[in-house]
């Protein structure tokens, strides 16, 4: 049952039903029965989630780093959350600036670059860039 609900979750966001995922990942996320890399599985889908198909369910953090932080907690080495917060760096609204946790984030990716895709590491070079033209202004 506890992989059937996660399975449900993801199924939903796949299927477009942000709100509904949403809900799930939420009760997986403070299911303290759970391990903590389920649990922050699950924060880092909600960071997803308002990051993408349903920004309005967290009209304070559109860019999903509050769930991403969430998810690192449990697991500090939560490879998605950590890209998460690289690849919602800038593109939010409300422009996800926290420049700190950016920086903390690039080193912490930069230390486990021979476990990321090519892609990833791509997208990590082009936010590192936009992170540096922010120190600047």
């Amino acid at each position: 049952m506890i992989l059937n609900d996660f399975m449900l979750a993801e199924s939903m966001f796949m299927e477009g039903n942000g709100e509904e995922a949403f809900w799930i990942f939420s009760q997986i996320a403070v299911d303290e029965l759970r391990n903590n890399a389920e649990r922050a599985d699950a924060y880092n889908m909600m960071g997803v989630i308002v990051n993408g198909i349903a920004p309005h369910l967290d009209l304070e953090d559109e860019s999903g780093l509050k769930y991403y932080k969430k998810a690192l907690l449990l697991d500090p080495d939560n490879i998605g959350a950590l890209l998460n917060i690289i690849g919602s760096f800038g593109m939010s609204p409300n422009m996800h600036r926290d420049v700190d946790v950016f920086l903390d984030t690039y080193n912490r990716l930069m230390n486990k670059k021979e476990e990321l895709e090519y892609e990833d590491k791509k997208m990590i070079e082009r936010k590192y860039e936009l992170g540096k033209q922010l120190l600047i202004m």
